[in-house]
């Protein structure tokens, strides 16, 4: 299901969700951005330095940049509308600097249960058949 991607409350992309983990309520998928998150892209590439992503972390600076990045007020929206609420939060990864342009990646975080079946059910059954 595609996802539209928000930081203060103005769209700066989109996901097709390609990937679940059910019993987490995460999904995750290629973040497509637009011209739009190019005005937070520096912030959300200088958190990484420090949260461990590139096997460092810096917990002072992280504090600082947290707030900054808690600011952008992350969202997802579904295509009715409906905005999603993880108690984890939404992050995304970029390494397009790193690989390629289109290495990007954003995961929503902790959905609960009921929106995780009404929005993603093929992940839950694509789970539940690997037991079977």
């Amino acid at each position: 299901m595609k996802v539209e991607v928000l930081a203060k409350n103005e769209v700066i992309g989109h996901s097709d969700m390609q990937h679940g983990d059910p019993p987490m309520g995460v999904v995750m998928g290629k973040f497509v951005p637009n011209e739009n998150y190019l005005k937070y892209q520096n912030l959300v590439r200088e958190y990484q330095l420090y949260n461990g992503t590139y096997g460092h972390q810096d917990m002072d600076k992280l504090q600082v940049l947290q707030g900054k990045v808690d600011a952008l007020d992350l969202q997802a929206r579904t295509p009715h509308g409906e905005m999603l609420q993880p108690s984890g939060g939404i992050h995304i990864t970029d390494l397009s600097v790193e690989l390629d342009e289109e290495e990007m990646e954003v995961a929503i975080l902790g959905l609960s249960h009921e929106t995780y079946k009404k929005y993603f059910q093929s992940f839950i059954d694509e789970y539940e058949n690997q037991f079977r």
